[in-house]
């Protein structure tokens, strides 16, 4: 199992080497915009839930989710605190100041946090090639400057570094730290900076889910149960539609509204295979 999932990361880092040739090339905008469209935040918050319900360690699922949040809250801080403009006449929809580049921030956290939990040469290989990509994508958009994309590299770099290493190094307490730090800066953006309402109540919901996910599990000890595969595609499939649910229904919406109920679907996304676990228990 272990060689098919190497074999296919190595073949996913040589289709996106290839991608990413291809678009430096032809100079595409479609080809861009896909590139640009991998840097999303919702983007990488999908695909940590995705990897919370697949992936053989739930734990690394969380550690990189929080990374996202963490990293999606300073950069928040920063445009709003440094409000500096864009290029004129982007190629692609783009809100807010310019610095720092948020696509380049977040996924050079979301990868350097994965990265550095698996140890992987192809996993490497392929968050280097996405990287180069979103960042080479915001430029030719007109999206940032480049010194945008250079200053959400390193932030994101210290940020995903940052989550790794206090989780390492403090175990549940850095998550919960982190998660608490999280909560405060997105907060302190919106109330002092004003920050828009829909980007800061995601991510205080999602910040608070983590706390308290982090809190049980230090408390317990986080023992996600074993559950059949084709429960946990399910289970996935019902909380990604929960949580765009609440997302799209509530965009525009007061920013306490918004946020419990960002918050009350991120905590059934992410506490449903402990609710599993738990009735199993009490059942034997």
């Amino acid at each position: 199992m272990w060689v098919v999932y190497l074999r296919v990361l190595w073949a996913l880092a040589s289709l996106l080497v290839v991608f990413l040739l291809v678009s430096v090339i032809t100079n595409s905008v479609v080809l861009w915009r896909v590139w640009s469209l991998l840097g999303d935040q919702e983007f990488y918050m999908a695909v940590s839930l995705a990897l919370y319900y697949l992936h053989p360690s739930p734990s690394t699922a969380l550690l990189v989710l929080l990374s996202v949040v963490f990293s999606g809250s300073l950069n928040v801080y920063f445009k709003y605190w440094l409000r500096l403009p864009r290029p004129p006449d982007p190629l692609v929809h783009v809100e807010g100041p310019g610095f720092p580049s948020g696509h380049a921030q977040v996924s050079t956290s979301f990868w350097t946090t994965l990265s550095s939990a698996a140890r992987e040469q192809a996993l490497y290989l392929v968050s280097a090639v996405v990287l180069s990509g979103v960042s080479l994508s915001r430029v030719y958009l007109r999206a940032h400057y480049p010194l945008d994309v250079v200053g959400g590299v390193l932030l994101g770099l210290f940020c995903g570094l940052a989550v790794f290493a206090s989780t390492r190094l403090l175990g549940y307490m850095g998550s919960a730290l982190c998660a608490v730090a999280s909560t405060a800066v997105s907060l302190l953006a919106l109330l002092v900076l004003g920050a828009p309402s829909d980007t800061c109540s995601v991510l205080v919901a999602t910040s608070l889910a983590l706390l308290l996910l982090y809190a049980v599990s230090w408390r317990r000890g986080f023992k996600p149960p074993v559950i059949s595969a084709p429960l946990r595609v399910s289970l996935l499939a019902l909380s990604m539609v929960v949580i765009l649910a609440a997302h799209t229904t509530t965009r525009g919406a007061d920013f306490a509204a918004r946020t419990l109920a960002m918050l009350f679907s991120t905590l059934f996304a992410l506490g449903s295979p402990l609710v599993i676990g738990f009735l199993r228990f009490r059942a034997r």
